[in-house]
């Protein structure tokens, strides 16, 4: 069992390997400029508007106005004007914008580290990767129900919401440096499911921010580290399975989620099928 525990704390020690993602990140200009661009994005605009939120606008009104139930309510509509009408909306958006981001810093951390040569891209490939994003998208979504779930279990359910939460994070990490090796999802998969315990310990940090603060102010936080989340997932090195082990090692983490993701491309399948199908007269 021992084992284990190192996997898991060798996957923590990846996610503090500041200073080697550092040395990686100084080579490129790319990573360099997409980074600061994640930070101002993420730390500067939503981190800042919900500072400015918290700090300034709801203290001017309370300031202003006499303290009584209709500044309270006042107060809260001030609030919910400014989420619906400016924070959400750039948090929304810069969702989608970290996201084309991070696949720019995944590539140009990848061609540093491994080298610009990667495998040559064929238009069998191309259509099996578009099937493979799909097939992924709607494991992680799956996956995540799961964990969402989870929180709700008395007495474990936080503990476990930690720990499924660490290893979404972790996935989606190393998800851009196997993809950009051509691995098969089923490839991705048995790595992940069979070394665990390392994937738990990297993901970790993340995972905790996600649970002690609030929705916008973690996601922008995280959205600010994530680049050198992905750097240190393209420099780190997974630990081998351990030498003549017993133990069975592997846990079937996306099982339920895999079954899940299957049966609705199943009923898609068929209710495309249907509609497609001649009428008969």
């Amino acid at each position: 069992m021992n084992f284990i525990y190192d996997d898991f704390v060798k996957g923590l020690g990846c996610a503090a390997a500041l200073p080697d993602a550092m040395s990686l990140l100084v080579k490129s200009r790319t990573l360099k400029s997409k980074t600061i661009q994640c930070f101002v994005l993420n730390a500067c605009i939503v981190l800042g508007s919900v500072f400015i939120l918290n700090n300034v606008i709801q203290p001017v009104v309370h300031t202003v106005l006499p303290a009584s139930e209709s500044t309270a309510t006042l107060n809260v509509i001030v609030k919910m004007i400014y989420e619906v009408c400016w924070l959400y909306p750039m948090y929304s958006l810069s969702i989608l914008l970290n996201a084309m981001t991070y696949q720019t810093i995944a590539s140009a951390s990848y061609a540093l580290q491994f080298g610009t040569k990667m495998n040559t891209f064929t238009y069998t490939w191309f259509i099996q990767q578009l099937g493979d994003q799909a097939y992924r998208l709607i494991l992680c979504l799956f996956f995540l129900a799961h964990t969402l779930v989870l929180e709700f279990i008395p007495f474990i359910g936080l503990i476990l919401s930690v720990v499924f939460v660490s290893w979404l994070y972790s996935f989606y990490c190393f998800e851009y440096v196997w993809g950009l090796s051509q691995w098969q999802l089923e490839k991705q998969i048995s790595l992940f499911e069979g070394r665990w315990a390392f994937f738990l310990g990297f993901g970790m940090p993340c995972s905790i921010i996600a649970h002690v603060y609030p929705l916008v102010v973690s996601g922008a936080i995280i959205g600010a580290l994530f680049p050198i989340c992905i750097i240190m997932a393209t420099i780190a090195e997974v630990p081998p399975p351990p030498p003549n082990s017993k133990f069975p090692i592997r846990i079937q983490l996306f099982s339920s989620s895999r079954y899940l993701t299957l049966a609705t491309i199943h009923l898609f399948w068929k209710i495309y099928s249907k509609k497609t199908q001649p009428k008969s007269h």
